[in-house]
């Protein structure tokens, strides 16, 4: 028993796969769009009714038949086929599956409507032809549908009218007629407002749904786009590789579909490019060195500091030879901003997207976080390199002074008499190997420092028979100094 359960279940699943497949092959909508659901909707329809209906189909051709009334039994089969056709065949399209069905539909409520003396089978189809309708196309083929029940209702009615010879005019009053019939008309244009309403507050709800996802898909990409250039940032060591890497992320992370980063030449009026991404090789040339014109978006941020931007180039842009650019490539949008070394405007960095309408307030904010960070680097490898510059100037000067201190000690110690260099203040800045000697000579001990010792403090403290001397030369030594005596 279980078995034969769990054949049925996989049977049943393998079905609805395969009608799936078939009727929504070339489905190209995503689920945020009212036409994918309505697609969803009509293979749904499909999946139950072909096998639910044969629990109608075999009772209903069988009376048919052994009632003589033979019309709606070879209808029912022929309707039947028809909706199993459409249900498991993989060559109809989509558009023609729906417009079958609906004919099929419309064409059962007729024919029940005129054959059949009960009046409800016929009415049900009418109605469920409009209720399909509405479902699977729109509130516009709904309100037709509508109009055919009607229609076909005010046909029917003349031939109870007039009584022209017809099993419909054998059953029914004129008055019986109307009664009936304006409730199909009535139900038929209610339901088709009432589910226009649901399907389309629907999708207003999907719109909305869809436009909240795309911008936030948008934040994050810049946020991500931010993130990858602060991340540069910190690893890069110079501006060119900066610009390379900048161009690349904002292909890559921003999905923008062209960047490029220029310099301004001041005395050639002209934009230099420093590097890109996205732009095709043979058009590379047009932005290698090209002159800036007055009111060109280039122009326009030296003037005033700020950012340019255009999300209607076609509109806006006044550049000719940007606009046969933006045109060539279908670029809806652009933005130029400003990059600045040392609080002057240094450069610009050129963002260009295919939509229209693509940049708004809070995406010009982060991408002038964004130059804003550039501008900052650009500062920093500007200092790091002129302190590496100040540090190896610092060496150089220190290898001179040590050359210049060599020479000096060895004219120093060529000298035979005891020498010592002395600064403003009297210490001692360097002696010779003479000096040295007579120190050691006279009782100094051999890891004594001579150098930075003062000279005028060692004069005066001088005691015992060269107390006196030693007094005297610190005071000459000190108006020397002082330039009090030459």
């Amino acid at each position: 028993m279980q078995q034969s359960t769990q054949f049925h279940i996989g049977a049943w699943a393998k079905y609805k796969k395969y009608v799936q497949k078939v009727v929504l092959s070339n489905e190209t909508d995503r689920p945020g769009e009212v036409s994918y659901w309505r697609n969803a909707v009509f293979c749904n329809i499909l999946t139950y009714l072909t096998p639910l209906s044969l629990i109608a189909l075999v009772p209903s051709v069988f009376m048919a038949f052994y009632y003589g009334v033979v019309v709606i039994g070879i209808s029912d089969l022929f309707a039947f086929f028809v909706i199993l056709l459409i249900t498991l065949s993989p060559k109809i399209s989509l558009g023609v599956r729906k417009a079958i069905f609906v004919t099929i539909i419309f064409g059962l409520s007729v024919t029940l409507l005129y054959f059949l003396p009960l009046p409800a089978p016929g009415l049900l189809f009418a109605l469920a032809f409009t209720i399909i309708t509405s479902l699977i196309y729109s509130s516009k083929a709904a309100l037709w549908a509508s109009w055919a029940n009607t229609f076909v209702c005010l046909f029917l009615g003349v031939f109870i009218y007039f009584k022209i010879d017809s099993p419909i005019a054998l059953v029914y009053s004129f008055g019986s007629w109307i009664a009936i019939s304006s409730n199909l008309i009535l139900f038929s244009f209610a339901f088709t407002k009432c589910l226009g309403l649901l399907l389309n507050g629907l999708t207003k709800a999907l719109n909305v749904n869809k436009i909240s996802e795309l911008k936030l898909e948008k934040t994050n990409r810049l946020y991500k786009f931010i993130s990858q250039i602060n991340q540069t940032i910190a690893h890069v060591k110079d501006a060119e590789t900066l610009f390379q890497k900048s161009c690349d992320i904002a292909i890559e992370f921003g999905k923008y579909q062209m960047a490029w980063i220029g310099s301004f030449d001041d005395l050639q009026k002209s934009i230099v490019l420093l590097d890109s991404n996205g732009i095709p090789k043979q058009d590379i040339e047009l932005l290698t060195d090209f002159p800036f014109e007055t009111n060109s978006p280039e122009d326009f941020v030296l003037r005033t500091g700020t950012f340019y931007c255009s999300n209607n180039v076609a509109l806006s842009l006044e550049m000719n030879n940007q606009k046969l650019f933006a045109e060539k490539h279908s670029i809806g949008s652009i933005i130029v901003l400003p990059i600045k070394k040392s609080g002057y405007i240094f450069g610009t960095f050129n963002l260009y997207a295919a939509e229209f309408d693509h940049f708004n307030q809070d995406d010009i904010a982060l991408l002038k976080e964004v130059t804003g960070d550039i501008s900052f680097a650009l500062d920093m490898f500007e200092k790091t390199e002129r302190h590496a510059e100040a540090k190896k100037e610092l060496h150089k000067k220190f290898a001179e002074l040590e050359a210049v201190s060599k020479q000096q000690s060895a004219l120093l110690n060529t000298l035979p008499a005891s020498i010592a260099l002395l600064d403003h203040q009297g210490n001692i800045l360097k002696v010779n190997d003479e000096w040295i000697l007579f120190g050691k000579t006279n009782g100094l001990d051999t890891n004594y420092e001579h150098i930075g010792k003062n000279y005028i403090e060692i004069a005066e403290n001088s005691f015992g028979t060269d107390k006196e001397d030693g007094k005297q030369m610190a005071i000459g030594l000190s108006e020397i100094l002082s330039g009090m005596r030459k």
